[in-house]
């Protein structure tokens, strides 16, 4: 079995969960694993801290130059997404070339499994059994699907995070073959990245992607502003049929969203896993990350936050300016909450008629060949249809922009969404 176990935070918890993943791989004594990571800081502090040396364990970088990929990408994400997604889509250009039938994609450095090594290796080894048996060529553990459907979003959400393979299709070729269809871009509230594009073709193509859990598992999903949005991470539990969110249920008292039926649709699998073996797993993890001791460092106000959240945003994107495109219902929504951290320089929109004039707090609108006489800016997609989103940024880059986001991931980078 090949493992690409995909690592990118620096946070206090990464390098044992990483070790935990490749303690678990190396079990398998067929096993080729794969560290793929794109910060050479983090890649030195693995060597130095996990001292891999066997012959196995392989560090690998996202194939950012590979036109086949940019291909899909540049249709079906947007921002700081598409980068993300390249980490994703590498797993199947390198599986595929290097002729590998089966992989796990595995985000190492924020998943834990409350199971020993010879534990979660069953459960893996149980995972690919039943998709064989069953003709699935894909499934991932519910880590969004349950609650999606909880809250309500337009279709049961699929993502990423624990994911198995089979490369028995030609999945670069689906997803090229699928990359325009209307039906993709016309989903309601969607973020533009990966996780929705395999969402669509999970639900609106024949392909056999499904979505697991185990019965009576404990699981991590490490997530550095919780209390920000405690359903994007945190503990969960598996058991009865049921997804308990302990932390939100027990801690915040909310016993309807700290506790939901898991959708009909996700597959469950036993492998009889004790309560006692799940604690066991959960303290040591806990012992050594020291959980959320750095978080809790770090509370701040939130003006506080959001300001250096901003700051920190215009620092990876090397700019200077912000820039809106769309001036109307979607933008305005959000305002107040822009407002917050920023007040913005210029406003712009494709309508004629709009230009020259106010639009809110003294901020006047200018068109887009007024754009062009702006240096060092980043322009941030304000409509929230993606289909006329995806059209405006490609109006944008036949100008000869390309620093472009949508409002939606600047929104999720202000409330500290990663």
């Amino acid at each position: 079995m090949v493992y690409y176990l995909k690592v990118n935070r620096e946070n206090t918890y990464v390098i044992p969960n990483l070790r935990h993943w490749i303690d678990t791989a190396l079990l398998d004594e067929d096993a080729i694993i794969y560290i793929l990571c794109d910060n050479k800081d983090l890649e030195r502090k693995i060597v130095e801290e996990i001292k891999i040396d066997n012959g196995r364990v392989f560090f690998l970088e996202s194939a950012f130059s590979s036109k086949e990929l940019d291909l899909i990408l540049s249709e079906v994400t947007m921002g700081n997404w598409k980068r993300i997604g390249c980490a994703h889509l590498t797993t199947f250009l390198h599986a595929r070339d290097n002729g590998y039938k089966k992989f796990w994609n595995i985000d190492a450095d924020d998943t834990f499994f409350c199971l020993d090594e010879l534990r979660l290796k069953e459960a893996l080894e149980i995972v690919e059994s039943y998709c064989t048996s069953n003709g699935i060529v894909m499934a991932n553990l519910d880590m969004w699907r349950t609650i999606s459907e909880y809250r309500g979003d337009p279709v049961r959400h699929w993502s990423f995070g624990v994911t198995y393979t089979d490369n028995a299709i030609d999945w670069l070729e689906l997803m090229k073959n699928h990359r325009n269809d209307s039906g993709y871009h016309d989903i309601p509230k969607l973020n533009y990245n990966i996780d929705w594009y395999f969402t669509y073709l999970a639900t609106y193509t024949e392909t056999a992607i499904k979505t697991f859990y185990f019965d009576n598992l404990k699981f991590i999903h490490y997530y550095n502003n919780f209390f920000d949005y405690p359903y994007r991470g945190g503990f969960y539990q598996f058991h009865d049929n049921e997804l308990e969110l302990p932390i939100i249920r027990y801690c915040f008292g909310m016993e309807s969203m700290g506790c939901m039926d898991i959708a009909d649709d996700v597959i469950r699998l036993d492998i009889g896993i004790k309560d006692s073996e799940g604690m066991a797993a959960l303290l040591n993890n806990c012992c050594e990350t020291e959980l959320f001791a750095k978080e809790i460092d770090q509370i701040q106000t939130t003006d506080v936050a959001v300001g250096k959240r901003l700051q920190r945003y215009m620092e990876q994107n090397d700019c200077e300016h912000i820039v809106f495109y769309g001036t109307g219902e979607h933008f305005m929504r959000n305002y107040p909450m822009l407002r917050v951290a920023l007040k913005p320089e210029y406003i712009c929109d494709g309508n004629p008629e709009k230009w020259g004039k106010e639009i809110v707090d003294g901020i006047y609108c200018i068109s887009p060949d007024e754009l062009l006489n702006l240096d060092n800016i980043i322009v941030i997609v304000s409509v929230e249809s993606v289909t006329r989103s995806f059209e405006i940024v490609k109006e944008l880059e036949k100008r000869g922009i390309h620093k472009i986001d949508h409002l939606d991931n600047l929104k999720r980078s202000l409330l500290g969404i990663e």
